[in-house]
């Protein structure tokens, strides 16, 4: 006699992979690694954007100190020429512009470097300034006949900014440019810093 036995349970055989299913996966699966491999170089880009964008930020940052300290270091050597020239006797003293209106530049900042001012002359002065110390016309004469008068002298001078006695000293520094502001930022070598200085004469005070 033949007894059969039947298992309830146990491991299933794996089904069969049919072989076109290896050679030519389902779109599902396709779209799947498309996406997987569009979000891998999605993240690659965004990280190295993001590399430019902290290389740029910290070498602005870098190069705004070392030009400020370029230009601190330029106005104090100007400051300590003009005040050497202060202390000597005037024997000509320096003649500035005469500025009437100062123009903003394309930065829209007045007093920056790319600004541009209206000149005036010595005339403009006196008729602006000097005609105003006096009251009236017939007032000049009883302030010229008072001896060693300075606003007489000042409106008779023929330069009248030469009787304030101005002495003036510069001082220009090159900083030459990281190479990553040159190559991300600004296409220099470096850049140039020139400090002006005025200051009165003040021969004979001390």
């Amino acid at each position: 006699m033949r007894q059969h036995f039947q298992i309830q349970g146990g491991p299933r055989p794996p089904d069969a992979v049919s072989p076109s299913a290896v050679l030519f996966p389902s779109p599902n699966l396709q779209s799947s690694i498309f996406n997987l491999q569009s979000s891998s170089g999605q993240a690659i880009l965004e990280f190295l954007i993001g590399i430019v964008a902290f290389l740029a930020l910290t070498a602005g940052l870098l190069q705004l100190v070392l030009i400020a300290n370029a230009h601190l270091d330029a106005m104090n050597e100007a400051r300590q020429d003009a005040g050497r020239l202060a202390l000597l006797p005037l024997l000509s003293p320096d003649t500035p512009d005469y500025i009437r209106q100062w123009n903003a530049g394309d930065d829209d900042r007045t007093y920056s470097r790319d600004d541009a001012f209206n000149h005036a002359n010595a005339q403009s002065f006196r008729d602006i300034y000097t005609e105003q110390m006096a009251g009236a016309t017939a007032d000049w004469a009883v302030m010229g006949a008072i001896p060693g008068n300075p606003i007489d002298d000042l409106r008779s001078a023929p330069e009248p900014v030469n009787a304030f006695g101005l002495v003036s000293a510069s001082e220009t520094r090159d900083v030459p440019l990281l190479p990553a502001v040159r190559h991300l930022l600004y296409r220099a070598d470096q850049i140039d810093i020139e400090s002006k200085v005025w200051m009165t004469s003040t021969y004979g005070i001390y």
